[in-house]
């Protein structure tokens, strides 16, 4: 999957936003609304019936991209491709987000700025601008 920078959040119901037809086999309410609240996005549904309620249009960027990596959370992709997500969700939400992939078994390939977050990563890829690249395996 990929999650740009500013992801697009089409008019509808916030269960057709999280689980598009034909992808919500086997996911009950239960475990979207626990994926919601483990983002701290709990409030967006107020329960199942919660989950049948139009979205907030007037949402900040960073509960949009919230309600984003929920997606990603319940759709289990393999790898996801994350956008500069930092510059929206701050350290700690991103340490969260990043606790959340891991534990999901997801792969997190993030473009994001040079900064104090690689601390965050296991291994990262420093591409200059001189086509010039380092890596960095924090695991070993």
């Amino acid at each position: 999957m990929f999650l740009p920078q500013r992801p697009y959040l089409p008019p509808g119901p916030l269960r057709q936003y999280l689980l598009p037809p034909g992808s919500s086999e086997g996911i009950s309410d239960s475990q979207v609304l626990n994926v919601l609240r483990s983002l701290g996005l709990d409030g967006l549904a107020d329960g199942a019936e919660g989950l049948e309620k139009e979205q907030d249009r007037d949402m900040s960027l960073g509960d949009q991209q919230l309600l984003a990596l929920a997606k990603v959370l319940l759709a289990r992709p393999r790898y996801v491709f994350l956008d500069r997500i930092e510059a929206t969700l701050g350290r700690e939400a991103l340490r969260n987000t990043l606790s959340l992939l891991r534990q999901s078994s997801i792969t997190c390939i993030n473009n994001g700025e040079e900064g104090d977050t690689r601390d965050l990563y296991g291994a990262f890829l420093d591409c200059r601008e001189d086509g010039s690249w380092t890596w960095k395996d924090d695991r070993t």
